[in-house]
């Protein structure tokens, strides 16, 4: 028997695109003539160098000036500059950023929509982190003409770190605000200080605007293929390669876990859910702030034995500091952990069973101290500490055993592009799941709205589809009862889910988020599953309607027969 094999969206656009060109004229004189064309992010062979023949597509172009320098246009926002020909372009992040890049120095430029926010509350959030004079080193700050508008420049400098291998401490920002809805952001990091006569700044001085033209394309293609996707878990122990098989293979069905304040330390009140709702959380959520004295790393260890006594594995969420310490970006890549670090890898190592390591999560939201936001919002030093990390462990034989997930918040807080969740993603080669993390918060706090399942992860979903070849998991989600009706929520939830066949692990966070702005405590977010009877009797039918999908699916694929 032989299954019909499904063709990769990424293809199937291709396909079309090259379909839609041949019927264009062949290839002559024409405005693009003797430029690198692009199309959806893609270099392609041009059949056509008629820009109009091109209105249907995202385009943009390069060319060589033959003076030293390339010219970049991004056709659909709007936008032209020169860089230098040593520099390389790296369209990966699509409209969101383009970089150009070499040794010395690395340029990224952002297009900001200022529809929610208005211009001088983008660029004075933006770089809240300069009231922070000890870290952020001469900093100046000054005004300028670029294309034609006035723009505000900001220069820092901070201390090299050890642990990145080519380290660009030198910063220089332009922020241009083009009209009342759209403004642009440069961002160039060196290795060395930028002087007024930087080939760099000619990218700066470069720039113009122009008229959109063609479609913007907002999807980003990072799959990998089938034999990467191999040699990725290829590391894997026969333990952990057998975990990934039953709950994360494509045709596996979706499976539950919960993060339950007590456990796996105390498995108590898990037990009398999993009874009451006749099912078992397979997965369990451990977090674990590094570098906290009064939780040491063997105790961790003890939770995931006591876990995987009880036939449960853990994802182990870890976290760089606890509320009571600052920012660790920059000590942990300048080497002055590296002893503590490898500890821990060397003790996920000796126990050897499976777990799924989800490092620093919700990256993309402020209330992370390990947020760009936080650090000169440069998120490629969250991308060097991933990787960082993921060395320590591969060096001490942890990856073996572990899974790496890779999980931004459902939302970029601030909603800015130089935040966009994707601009954190470390390489494929670096992440075997993919995390979705989105709550119904329900309405305590101004502002919230109640949000339905759909409303949370449906085109969020499709995204992730779209750009990852990993499989997907929620790695904790939940409603409130807060604002509306938790009950009918999960009810809707369960009949949506079928409609997500690429997630394979939801994981339900029956906790509370509470508000300590009041006299006495106050329940801001009930997020727990053992609420009342109700939210637990609408969750155990929802689960029996699953298993029952799920038998019925098995009966069906058994017994249809594929023609070879």
């Amino acid at each position: 028997m032989k299954t019909l094999r499904k063709t990769k969206p990424a293809k199937i656009l291709f396909i079309t695109l090259a379909l839609c060109l041949l019927t264009i004229s062949p290839v002559g004189a024409g405005e693009l003539e003797g430029k690198t064309i692009y199309v959806n992010n893609k270099q392609i062979e041009p059949v056509t160098t008629t820009l109009l023949d091109y209105q249907e597509f995202d385009l943009k172009t390069v060319e060589n000036l033959h003076n030293g320098s390339y010219e970049y246009i991004n056709y659909p926002l709007g936008y032209r500059c020169q860089y230098p020909q040593n520099m390389t372009v790296d369209l990966t992040h699509g409209n969101i950023c383009t970089v150009f890049s070499n040794d010395e120095c690395r340029i990224e430029i952002y297009y900001q929509p200022l529809m929610a926010v208005d211009y001088l509350t983008y660029i004075g959030y933006s770089n809240n982190f300069l009231l922070d004079k000890k870290t952020y080193l001469n900093q100046k700050q000054y005004t300028c003409l670029i294309g034609g508008h006035v723009a505000d420049v900001v220069e820092w400098e901070r201390p090299a770190l050890t642990g990145v291998n080519n380290d660009f401490p030198y910063y220089l920002q332009i922020d241009v605000k083009k009209n009342m809805a759209e403004a642009y952001s440069i961002f160039i990091e060196s290795k060395n200080k930028l002087t007024k006569d930087s080939p760099y700044r000619q990218v700066v001085s470069s720039l113009s605007f122009q008229t959109p033209f063609g479609k913007y394309c907002h999807q980003i293609n990072l799959q990998e293929s089938e034999l990467e996707t191999q040699m990725r878990l290829g590391r894997l122990n026969e333990k952990t390669k057998a975990l990934y098989l039953e709950y994360f293979a494509n045709d596996e069905p979706l499976k539950w876990g919960i993060f339950e304040p007590e456990a796996p330390n105390d498995m108590h009140n898990v037990f009398k859910m999993e009874y009451q709702l006749k099912t078992r959380f397979d997965c369990l959520v451990r977090y674990h702030h590094l570098f906290s004295d009064n939780v040491p790393i063997g105790k961790v260890i003890e939770d995931m034995k006591n876990a995987y006594g009880n036939h449960r594995f853990v994802e182990l969420t870890l976290q760089t500091t606890d509320v009571t310490q600052g920012n660790r970006i920059y000590e942990i890549l300048n080497g002055e952990h590296d002893v503590y670090l490898t500890d821990y890898a060397e003790a996920l190592a000796d126990y050897g069973e499976p777990i799924l390591l989800r490092l620093a999560n919700e990256m993309n939201g402020d209330w992370c101290v390990y947020s760009a936001y936080h650090y000169g919002k440069d998120t490629s030093l969250y991308r060097e500490f991933y990787i960082y990390l993921y060395n320590i462990f591969e060096k001490a034989g942890a990856n073996k055993n572990v899974l790496w997930v890779w999980n931004p918040n459902e939302k970029s807080f601030p909603d800015f592009t130089w935040n966009d969740m994707q601009m954190y993603y470390p390489g494929n080669r670096y992440v075997d799941i993919v995390g979705l993390t989105g709550y119904n918060t329900g309405t305590y706090y101004e502002g919230e709205t109640w949000r339905t399942f759909n409303e949370i992860y449906g085109e969020l979903y499709q995204d992730y589809v779209a750009m990852f070849s990993q499989p997907l998991m929620i790695t904790e989600f939940a409603s409130s009862s807060v604002g509306g009706d938790k009950v009918a929520w999960i009810k809707d939830m369960f009949e949506q889910l079928p409609n997500y066949p690429k997630l394979k692990m939801a994981v339900w966070w029956s906790g509370c988020d509470w508000d300590y702005s009041t006299e006495e405590p106050t329940a801001a977010r009930i997020y727990r599953l053992d609420e009342n009877a109700e939210v637990m009797q609408a969750f155990a039918e929802g689960l029996q309607a699953a298993q029952k999908r799920a038998e019925e699916a098995e009966i069906e694929n058994t017994e249809t027969t594929y023609i070879d």
